[in-house]
């Protein structure tokens, strides 16, 4: 779905609720793919110009999100992320960000219990503890390479 207003954008994925606020007076370029399984929600976002955002999940549900590209700087709860970051939101979560640029992201929310399952299978990846803040960076824990 293409769309050249940020609310019909902010309504279009059915599963989020959000906010967006555009940040530079551009004509408005963004478009959505989402594929909705069982108990899966796979989306496909771009952007073409700087905007903030707040975005609520459901309660029961988390999201892994990730930037695939950007033409500008983006933010996430404050800290600079980039192609090599992989977020991960627990139920009922909050996210705020902001971007410089356009931007293309992909997301996957799901079931709790259903990527609980998948992280007991990702003992490469090293992660803080779980703060009340229900977002987690995950990075490449690089002894692990090691121990492959």
């Amino acid at each position: 779905m293409k769309f050249r207003d940020f609310d019909e954008f902010s309504a279009s994925n059915g599963v989020l609720e959000c906010e967006v606020l555009q940040l530079a007076s551009l004509p408005i370029e963004a478009q959505v793919l989402r594929v909705s399984l069982d108990r899966l929600v796979l989306m496909r976002g771009s952007e073409n110009v700087p905007y903030a955002t707040r975005t609520s999940g459901p309660p029961g549900s988390c999201a892994l999100v990730l930037q695939l590209e950007s033409s500008g700087a983006t933010f996430w709860h404050g800290r600079a992320v980039d192609e090599r970051t992989l977020l991960s939101y627990r139920p009922g979560f909050e996210h705020v960000g902001r971007t410089t640029g356009g931007m293309v992201w992909a997301s996957l929310l799901c079931e709790s219990t259903l990527l609980d399952d998948a992280a007991r299978y990702s003992r490469h990846f090293s992660s803080p503890k779980p703060r009340r803040t229900c977002s987690t960076l995950l990075r490449r824990d690089v002894r692990s390479k090691r121990r492959s």
